[in-house]
């Protein structure tokens, strides 16, 4: 159980780096949104 979550937050901190990255090069935030909405969901 603690593995499967360690995981998941590492999962979860790559996909949140990756967003700030897309907002720190002025991504389309249509994909930004997307993105953060996958996280949530996910």
């Amino acid at each position: 159980f603690n593995k499967a979550l360690t995981d998941n937050v590492n999962e979860i901190e790559k996909k949140m780096t990756n967003i700030f990255t897309d907002l720190n090069n002025n991504k389309p935030n249509v994909k930004i949104a997307n993105d953060l909405t996958q996280l949530i969901v996910h």
